[in-house]
């Protein structure tokens, strides 16, 4: 049976949404993911998942009948399909910009369950908090894509690579400080988590070199090179905020959450 959607109930935005057979078959075949090693094949949604939407690629499922949702949706990253690149940091990117976080669910969904789930796509929900840091209530609340080829966790499965929350104030003083670290004392220890903040930090390095050579205008490339590159590090960390936290969680523990309210 159908759920009947979309719903609305007091303080809350919910939606019909459905699995994503389409990107389910593509992924049960492929073992050429960075989350590989330990795949699972358990690739249900579970309630309280956060669910996205996937973006890229061919297979894009496309509405088939009046009753059927528009939103098709999936909640972990195993036999996701990941461009070929050069860098952990490259491939998290690319993740990313693939998914498209929409809502929580409400209800199991799968291959082999033939309903759809209502999604809180804003308001009050609960989620589990699977980060590795506890979070507050009033924290601004991040997603992020489970690390490669390392056991998840929280859950009760912990071979689901399901997508990471964090608080935002933690992921932009990660930023920071390898950033400032690497201005300050040079190239820290490479640290997979903070490759994009390398980089940006690397092109200070690169502007403080063009100023020794007396070059205006290779200064003036460089220091705009920098400050666009630190922009947009910014904005990609503030386009993946989920929500508010409402209450205080350990890891591995559940939250809830004001979905689509404290965004940056």
């Amino acid at each position: 049976m159908n759920a009947i959607g979309p719903i609305t109930p007091h303080g809350t935005v919910v939606i019909n949404g459905g699995f994503d057979r389409s990107l389910y078959s593509v992924k049960k075949n492929n073992t050429t993911t960075p989350w590989a090693s330990r795949g699972s094949t358990d690739h249900n949604v579970y309630k309280h998942d956060l669910c996205f939407r996937y973006t890229g690629g061919q297979n894009k499922r496309k509405r088939a009948t009046y009753n059927e949702p528009d939103i098709h949706v999936f909640s972990t990253c195993n036999g996701l399909k990941v461009e070929s690149s050069t860098g952990n940091a490259e491939k998290r990117r690319n993740v990313r910009d693939c998914c498209k976080f929409i809502g929580v669910t409400h209800a199991d969904m799968g291959a082999d369950m033939p309903h759809n789930a209502s999604l809180t796509v804003a308001g009050l929900t609960t989620i589990m908090n699977n980060g590795p840091a506890h979070i507050c209530p009033g924290d601004t609340v991040v997603w992020d894509v489970p690390p490669f080829d390392e056991e998840q966790r929280g859950g009760s499965n912990k071979s689901r690579k399901v997508f990471n929350v964090k608080p935002y104030n933690m992921q932009r003083n990660d930023h920071t400080k390898v950033v400032h670290e690497i201005i300050k004392n040079g190239n820290p220890e490479d640290d997979d988590q903070n490759e994009d903040a390398n980089m940006v930090a690397k092109m200070w390095h690169e502007f403080c070199e063009t100023m020794k050579i007396n070059d205006a205008g290779l200064a003036f490339n460089s220091v705009k090179s920098f400050l666009e590159h630190f922009g947009a590090l910014r904005r990609e960390l503030d386009s993946r905020v989920i929500g508010t936290a409402m209450t205080y969680s350990a890891p591995d523990s559940q939250m809830d959450i004001l979905i689509r309210y404290g965004g940056k």
